[in-house]
């Protein structure tokens, strides 16, 4: 994975997922629910972050099932222990770890989940292999990915505004498909996605849309929760090229989200894809 994108998740490691609505929280809930792990199972959860999906699988395979959870940022991986000694989970094991590079036998695992990982997943070499690997016969990888959102012609005009291009020297996870000689492709549409499953092995491919709406209770707590994900690397991006230039930026989007203010505060609807798997 891209250098800066590791070094943004330690960045925000701290915050993730603390700030204004739980949507990590609620979207980890969910893909569990429907993932309909049994009971004793081993899981593996691929990009855990600190853990929105990996504890409420802890807790449905039960005393009996094993739960790992994965990151390749440290960051992550830290915040994510802390969580589990507050919850006392002994059925939790955290590690660092590339998803390119499973340290596990093959066929260890029943499922595999993985909150929003996608991008990250089909834009590296191995990672879907990898899977398929440790996946113990008839297993399971269980995701949960992006849809279009209704803001995002909002906030990406915006910030493009303010972002500076990208050189040669500073590679993106596109350019690393590009390389790699495989096809770049929208992750936010459901026949791609499921294209992607069948060329990585995968059959029995069901896939569930989901909308959820998420309120902020104010202006700067949108600004905090902004800074405390993956935009952070986007934002210190525009800092880099000086602080006012950020600060503009801030000014424009607290006008902008007026069109957003709802009676719990500032609403957005939120869109997912939930991908069951089966090899």
């Amino acid at each position: 994975m891209n250098k800066r994108v590791v070094d943004t998740w330690n960045k925000v490691a701290k915050e993730y997922g603390k700030i204004g609505p739980k949507y990590w929280d609620y979207f980890g809930q969910r893909l569990i629910e429907i993932s309909q792990l049994a009971l004793g199972s081993k899981v593996l959860d691929v990009g855990c972050g600190t853990g929105a999906s990996l504890f409420p699988a802890a807790k449905k395979v039960g005393d009996y099932g094993q739960v790992i959870g994965i990151d390749i940022a440290i960051g992550m991986v830290k915040a994510c222990e802390e969580r589990r000694k507050k919850l006392h989970l002994s059925n939790v094991s955290i590690l660092e770890m590339d998803a390119a590079i499973l340290a596990f036998n093959n066929q260890k695992f029943d499922y595999v989940v993985n909150g929003f990982g996608l991008p990250y997943l089909y834009y590296t070499d191995d990672s879907f292999a990898e899977i398929r690997r440790v996946l113990a016969n008839k297993g399971s990888f269980c995701l949960v990915t992006w849809d279009d959102q209704d803001d995002n012609p909002w906030i990406e005009g915006l910030i493009q505004k303010y972002l500076p291009p990208i050189n040669a020297n500073n590679t993106s996870i596109n350019n690393n498909k590009e390389q790699n000689n495989k096809a770049i492709l929208s992750l936010t549409d459901e026949k791609n996605i499921r294209t992607i499953f069948q060329c990585a092995g995968f059959s029995e491919i069901t896939i569930f849309p989901e909308s959820h709406f998420f309120s902020y209770e104010n202006k700067d707590q949108w600004w905090a929760e902004m800074n405390a994900n993956a935009v952070r690397g986007i934002f210190d991006r525009i800092h880099a090229t000086g602080k006012h230039r950020l600060e503009q930026l801030k000014k424009e989007a607290f006008q902008g989200l007026d069109q957003y203010r709802t009676k719990e505060g500032y609403t957005f609807k939120r869109s997912v894809y939930y991908v069951i798997a089966k090899l």
